[in-house]
């Protein structure tokens, strides 16, 4: 069934419809954070008060554009508030010396030569640039197009289609060092 439908049955009371928009794109806003955060649990924090903004101003969804490009929008809000609360955390709670990794978990699979590929994709992502990781994955791993991606992350689509481009040059040439 179609979005809208979901969104109806939601509107018009029956709250457990929401499951099955999150069922829909659960995974998508998941790949979105951790993309961002680069730390499971502010990826899991950041995801979860994305479904919850979703639920509560679900009223104020108009169908300008898809519910999966206003969705990404909330989670990529949820990822910097979520980043920049913990930057603020880190820094008051600075002691020298006491340094911490982010935690990073990759994309489970099975397969050991496309786990291998799954985790040299995600290095290459993380030493991209914010911008140029967020336009790639937006673009490539959640399919959003040029003018999707530009609502999601504030851009103009001129300025996505730039950020596009560098992306992908950088992505290439780090792609090839490891």
């Amino acid at each position: 069934m179609h979005d809208s439908f979901y969104i109806q049955q939601v509107l018009a009371g029956h709250s457990d419809a929401f499951r099955m928009l999150y069922r829909n794109y659960a995974s998508s806003a998941w790949q979105l954070a951790i993309g961002i955060c680069k730390n499971q649990h502010w990826a899991e924090d950041a995801v979860q008060n994305a479904f919850v903004q979703a639920f509560r101003h679900l009223h104020a969804f108009k169908e300008l554009s898809s519910f999966k490009t206003w969705l990404m929008r909330i989670v990529f809000r949820e990822c910097l508030a979520k980043l920049k609360n913990e930057q603020k955390r880190r820094w008051d709670a600075f002691s020298p010396g006491h340094e911490t990794e982010p935690d990073w978990t990759p994309i489970e699979s099975s397969d050991s030569l496309n786990f291998e590929r799954k985790e040299q994709v995600q290095m290459a992502l993380q030493q991209l640039t914010e911008k140029e990781s967020l336009v790639l994955n937006l673009f490539y791993l959640h399919e959003l197009n040029l003018k999707e991606t530009a609502e999601v992350t504030g851009y103009s689509e001129s300025n996505v289609k730039v950020i596009l481009h560098r992306a992908r040059k950088n992505f290439k040439t780090i792609y090839k060092n490891l």
